[in-house]
């Protein structure tokens, strides 16, 4: 809680969604800590025995912290109505600026780490009550008269010294009850530590079975900032499972399945929290009715890697993937979208592709963003099952429409700029835009491998299969487009393949600079738009201003009678500046695609 003054029955309906998330946690335990801070308090007999503060302290373990209370009583756990509480605050200041934060009696308090005792509210959090980044959850004991919760530096702030006090509260029958004042000031001299950098999840895909096996294994890896590997003895390991229904994971790893979906969204994702620190990538629990024994084998590049059984249903996907030579063009297609989006969505990990594979057709997926993308195969549908292939005997070839896509959803969804502009004022255009500019990253991908010099690297079977992949969308796009046009151009009809249809469109009459600097407007990734869009139609005039500015002519006409586009002309200069500013900070003409020495990319031109 960071305010001084606050509806208490706000607070408490927070603290319940919060709990949700909190008591779904399994936390590595910490032993042989080191004390890092310490701080006595005079009894207060006037007090009951569990709010009164007699002493506290800080304990570390590399970069685990636990912070620590010593009551002048046993600390109840079962109290008498299910909403009362009982509330431990450690109030963090951690960058000792009395300034900063929200005002404690000469402590700043940067982060109040709070231990709550109660049946709907208890847990352990980290609010966050300044400009610091860090906050989140911590796991809480009770152990007689000491209240314990464990955090992970990074949840304070990466600080290394810093100052803290501590109080105490209760809420009965819906009553605020004061409880210990607040201590002393006490410094926390924290000890010499590895700081984690990365956190990788391996294997990104575990097949499972209740019907056995029903365990499988997980590796964690923790990096440095020098890529150096850091033990899991020094940090604080937190698992999480979203959908324990269906699969739960140990403080080691082990993950077990109970249940199988049965709804699409009921496959779970296992994640990982390192002291704090979210991790690149998170691993895809696949559990079927019956076991499908598959063998399952890595194939890396240098930005991606797909995790897949060589052998499935007869097919060889080993020799089809390396004949395609998929992994080297998924990595063109990568690096060709960091540098035309210029976003990283994960910079410290590869971007992982898994086969996920099940006899459910309701919970298998096509092709689904994140790290890693699933790519679905419908175990036992003898062809057209897979969106890694086009599974045809006579014709099996890579689904790079659905690859390219999937790999632009998470660059452009990296970018804040980007997800203010397709979900301005709640458009119902939301689909249309982030879809539609996904496949715009497809599209680019195919132009920058069929324009530049690849062949040195990509043979003619993998480029001539991407050429007719961009050419059939090109003609599948542009008909919908004439259809969108012969309807009458009605700008509530238009959806993902008519707006690319019109992108379409746009590169034929001014090439593909329309499309890098449609890019550029959502740089840089971590700003907001620089102007604040309202209205759907400022949401289209945002588009057309785009496209305007970047061939220096005014297309509203054009736009407003072709394409039925909604044009906000009396906001049409505020935009147009907006986006043209942002157009101009990046060069189209020096861009280079790909670094040559390692790629055989040259010079878009």
């Amino acid at each position: 809680m960071c305010k001084s003054k606050f509806n208490l029955r706000a607070v408490i309906a927070f603290v319940s969604v919060l709990v949700i998330i909190c008591f779904s946690l399994t936390m590595q335990n910490t032993y042989g800590a080191e004390i890092a801070g310490h701080l006595d308090d005079p009894a207060d007999t006037n007090l009951d025995a569990w709010i009164d503060i007699i002493s506290a302290w800080i304990e570390q373990k590399g970069s685990s912290l636990t912070l620590v209370m010593e009551m002048r009583g046993d600390i109840p756990t079962v109290l008498t109505r299910p909403d009362d509480s009982i509330t431990f605050l450690w109030f963090v200041d951690a960058d000792n600026n009395t300034i900063t934060g929200q005002p404690h009696g000469g402590v700043g308090s940067d982060f109040n780490v709070r231990a709550v005792v109660g049946e709907f509210f208890g847990g352990g959090y980290v609010d966050i009550c300044g400009s610091m980044s860090g906050g989140g959850f911590g796991e809480v004991s009770v152990q007689g008269n000491q209240i314990r919760i464990t955090i992970g530096i990074a949840q304070i702030g990466q600080t290394n010294e810093f100052e803290w006090r501590c109080g105490t509260f209760q809420v009965v029958d819906d009553i605020f009850v004061p409880g210990n004042t607040e201590t002393k000031i006490a410094v926390a001299n924290l000890f010499p530590y590895s700081v984690p950098a990365s956190v990788i999840l391996i294997p990104p895909l575990l097949m499972l079975s209740p019907s056995g096996p029903d365990v499988g294994n997980l590796q964690l890896e923790i990096y440095d900032a020098q890529g150096n590997m850091l033990p899991h003895q020094e940090h604080q390991i937190i698992w999480h499972s979203s959908n324990e229904t269906v699969a739960t994971v140990s403080v080691s790893g082990e993950v077990k399945v109970h249940n199988v979906p049965s709804v699409f969204w009921e496959t779970p994702y296992i994640n990982v929290s390192v002291d704090g620190m979210a991790p690149d990538n998170a691993v895809v629990i696949r559990s079927t009715n019956t076991n499908i024994e598959l063998s399952h084998q890595m194939f890396s590049g240098e930005h991606v890697a797909f995790y897949l059984p060589t052998i499935i249903e007869g097919v060889d996907l080993k020799k089809i993937t390396l004949d395609y030579q998929i992994v080297e063009a998924t990595d063109f297609a990568y690096k060709a979208q960091m540098k035309g989006i210029g976003t990283m969505p994960y910079p410290a990990a590869p971007q992982y592709f898994v086969l996920d594979v099940t006899d459910d057709p309701n919970t298998v997926p096509c092709g689904l963003s994140g790290n890693p993308i699933r790519l679905g195969w419908e175990y036992g549908k003898p062809i057209h099952n897979s969106c890694y292939i086009v599974n045809v005997p006579e014709n099996r070839t890579p689904q790079w429409f659905v690859i390219f896509h999937e790999i632009g959803h998470n660059f452009q969804g990296s970018s804040r700029s980007f997800n203010e502009f397709v979900n301005a004022a709640n458009s119902a255009h939301l689909s249309t835009y982030s879809e539609g500019l996904a496949t715009l990253a497809f599209m680019w991908s195919c132009y920058s491998i069929i324009t530049c010099d690849t062949e040195s690297t990509l043979y003619s079977q993998a480029k001539n299969t991407i050429q007719a992949d961009f050419s059939h969308f090109r003609e599948v796009y542009i008909q919908d487009l004439r259809d969108y046009q012969n309807g009458g151009s009605n700008y509530a009809k238009i959806n993902p393949n008519i707006l690319d249809g019109i992108l379409y469109e746009m590169y034929d009459f001014y090439g593909p600079k329309v499309w890098f600097d449609l890019f550029s407007t959502f740089l840089p990734a971590d700003e907001p738009l620089p102007c604040k869009l309202n209205t759907e139609a400022q949401q289209a005039t945002w588009f057309v201003a785009v496209m305007s500015a970047s061939v220096g002519e005014d297309l509203r006409e054009y736009f407003r009678n072709n394409y039925g586009f909604p044009i906000d002309d009396k906001e049409w200069l505020r935009i147009y500046a907006c986006v043209e500013e942002r157009i101009l900070e990046r060069d189209w003409q020096s861009i280079n695609l790909l670094d040559i020495e390692h790629s055989g990319f040259s010079t878009l031109y």
